[in-house]
């Protein structure tokens, strides 16, 4: 992909926004944006959330293992 990247931007014009569709992880967007990508489509986010996880800065967590789980709801 980041090889593509390289190709296409020496052929897409300047002063127009540069899309890149199904690139959602966290490296491959910081990666897009260094390479000049200005708009990115993923379901990444849904399909994580989906499936009980989540990225955080540490890396992916399932929320169904995580330790708060296992602690019981409040009573009101």
């Amino acid at each position: 992909m980041h090889a593509m990247l390289e190709v296409v931007n020496a052929i897409l014009p300047e002063d127009k926004p540069r899309y890149l569709m199904g690139v959602g992880t966290p490296q491959d967007l910081i990666e897009g944006i260094r390479r000049g990508v200005d708009i990115f489509d993923c379901v990444l986010p849904t399909r994580l959330a989906r499936h009980q996880a989540a990225m955080t800065l540490t890396g992916r967590i399932n929320l169904l293992e995580c330790c708060s789980c296992a602690r019981p709801a409040p009573h009101r």
